[in-house]
């Protein structure tokens, strides 16, 4: 899935200090809704089988106070 296709306006790759195979990618989305296009795209499960993902991803979403 492409980031900038669906809207992705930043996005930040934080790594564990102790493990670094855990890794935290905070994503800013214009809206919820683009974000979860994001998830939806098939690619990005395919995207994320190539990278070496083992298990299902946590996801979390978040709005600004």
């Amino acid at each position: 899935a492409n980031r900038k296709e669906h809207g992705l306006l930043t996005d930040t790759v934080l790594r564990a200090e102790d493990d670094p195979n855990s890794v935290l990618i905070l994503m800013t989305w214009p809206s919820a809704a683009d974000a979860q296009g994001f998830l939806d795209d098939a690619s990005l499960r395919e995207a994320m089988a190539r990278a070496g993902v083992v298990g299902a991803p946590r996801i979390e979403m978040y709005e600004e106070a």
